[in-house]
């Protein structure tokens, strides 16, 4: 009975190893980072507003707009 039960962790080790090992990673972060970038991004401009209070929150509000770019 012991045997048994020794034999069946081996036996489940090995398995869960060799498909660990078998998997490889066919995606390569590199390519991507380049890829992202190499598009140019607008830059943005914010324009953040007054901060609003209410008494009857507990949340604090700041108005955020675009500057429009000609």
């Amino acid at each position: 009975m012991r045997n048994y039960r020794f034999l069946n962790k081996i036996t489940t080790v090995i398995i869960v190893a060799a498909l660990s090992f078998s998997c490889k990673s066919s995606v390569t972060r590199n390519a991507e980072q380049a890829k992202a970038t190499d598009k140019s991004k607008p830059k943005l401009n914010l324009i953040y507003g007054d901060l609003i209070i209410k008494e009857q929150s507990d949340y604090l509000m700041i108005t955020v707009s675009f500057a429009e770019q000609n």
